[in-house]
């Protein structure tokens, strides 16, 4: 499918209009006809230098009517990766409205007495997917303005707010992986630990902490061991609430750190919160799990930014525990019985349907999931539907650059995208604005479901970064060909 049409018409008007000339009359010398540089080669010639295979699809449309400009494959459904976070702005925005925020409390229950409580305390999560050790460290400050500075009783957290789920994408990701963490209704950190390791006189040492803001509390949730091996570079094991982590000594190098999953969320935080208690001088008996909310004072309160606010930020980092949080709180909503990331998912699709008219296999809300298929065609068609929203206004405006990656002084054209990334997969979905011209709505998914699935447990697979890195190229000659294509009109 080509849409060099209207070019094709230009000339050929240009050339009728042109009168004949006598023998008489000198004719002037012919004027190169200038090429835009994103259109010296056809898509055909792009997509064989990307040499991605055959798993590529894309379409362009007129965003005003959706009339087709342009597409390879559109409707053969590809997976969205990171793609799939779009998705989910649009339908929380429509479920849960752009003002919403999530709220974590400390409760008291029992008489507060010369500093001590007699009673239970509790750190209760509303689900909350980006609270962080400095808003504990708040949450701390008001407790100890409220006066109390010990707990004769029991210190619980509340973590049922949303369902418990050990892992983002079960069995797909190697267990070190911390963009695949666990979820509950009371997350800290995005569900990460963070360790570090240096090396003084022969000896490593290994820290395991929260670090937040100006603070880094140990944690006792989170343990590391060295192990005399080679490889696998980490092992892991829960014990109870506790994860256990081995590291191979001949993967350390000289020092450095990461960002580790964590897979008892609620234990995570309330034994970060209770750490940062002792520091400011609060006594806390250890944390214990309670299934149920109580009734009582609330000596503490921190409430996340507005869900608008939150999706830009989602967008732009593209944090996956972020998108997960929202879809199943948006979902549960309605049906509070779902409990599962593949059935919230599913009722995401189900939604997409109703509204958009658009079809999709989801299988949850960030496209972490390599089993999720979404076609450019179904994407385009959510992506029009959504235009009048918020979602263009917060999707992260694309950087243009050259055939060497280096950014293109003063484009004409202006993107405002979605990335999608996973190891040989890489999609481009969004919005262009021509300098000339109506507005587009596009996208380009690329994937080779093959190779992606002989490598699955490799963090780095080998042609891995050169196959994205030449996806990623064939995005940009696609979206500046398309921008180009108005400036030449």
């Amino acid at each position: 499918m080509s849409y060099s049409r209207r070019i094709f018409l230009t000339s050929l008007l240009a050339a009728a209009a042109t009168p004949a000339l006598s023998q008489s009359v000198l004719r002037p010398l012919a004027r190169p006809l200038r090429i835009h540089p994103a259109l010296r080669q056809t898509p055909a010639q792009m997509l064989q230098q990307a040499r991605l295979g055959n798993g590529v699809s894309y379409l362009v449309a007129r965003l005003s009517d959706g009339q087709v400009i342009e597409g390879n494959n559109p409707g053969m459904a590809l997976a969205p990766a990171s793609t799939a976070k779009a998705v989910t702005a649009l339908y929380a925005l429509d479920r849960l409205g752009a003002d919403f925020r999530f709220e974590t409390l400390v409760l008291g229950q029992g008489v507060l007495e010369a500093g001590a409580l007699q009673g239970t305390l509790m750190l209760a999560g509303g689900g909350d997917p980006i609270l962080s050790t400095a808003d504990l460290v708040a949450m701390v400050d008001q407790l100890y303005a409220a006066g109390v500075r010990r707990v004769n009783g029991t210190f619980s957290y509340f973590d049922g707010a949303l369902p418990a789920i050990t892992e983002i994408d079960p069995g797909g990701q190697l267990p070190q992986a911390g963009y695949n963490p666990a979820i509950s209704g009371l997350n800290l950190n995005f569900n990460r630990v963070h360790f570090e390791w240096t090396r003084a006189g022969g000896a490593w040492n290994l820290a395991m902490d929260a670090r937040g803001g100006n603070v880094t509390p140990a944690v006792s949730i989170a343990t590391m061991a060295l192990a005399d091996r080679g490889a696998p570079t980490f092992s892991y094991r829960q014990d109870g609430v506790i994860d256990r982590w081995t590291v191979a000594s001949g993967a350390l190098g000289n020092g450095g750190s990461r960002w580790l999953p964590v897979r008892s969320p609620g234990a995570y935080a309330a034994d970060v919160f209770r750490t940062l208690c002792a520091a400011r001088g609060i006594t806390l008996p250890a944390p214990q799990p309670e299934g149920r909310l109580i009734a009582g004072n609330v000596y503490a309160r921190h409430q996340s930014p507005e869900l608008l606010i939150m999706l830009r930020d989602m967008l732009e980092y593209s944090t996956n525990i972020t998108a997960e949080v929202i879809g199943l709180t948006a979902a549960r909503r309605d049906n509070p019985a779902l409990v599962s990331l593949p059935q919230s998912a599913a009722a995401m699709a189900e939604w997409v349907l109703l509204q958009h008219g658009a079809q999709m296999r989801l299988v949850d809300h960030s496209g972490l999931g390599g089993a999720a298929q979404i076609a450019p065609d179904q994407m385009v068609r959510l992506l029009r539907g959504g235009a009048d929203g918020p979602l263009r206004g917060i999707l992260r405006p694309v950087v243009l650059t050259d055939a060497e990656g280096d950014r293109l002084p003063n484009p004409d054209t202006q993107v405002a995208a979605k990335t999608g990334t996973l190891n040989f997969t890489s999609c481009l979905v969004g919005y262009i604005d021509p300098p000339a011209g109506e507005d587009l709505v596009f996208a380009i998914f690329s994937s080779d479901a093959a190779a992606r699935q002989a490598a699955r447990l490799d963090e780095v697979p080998a042609g891995s970064r050169a196959w994205n890195a030449r996806a990623r190229r064939l995005q940009q000659q696609l979206i500046q060909r398309w921008g180009a294509l108005y400036s030449t009109m």
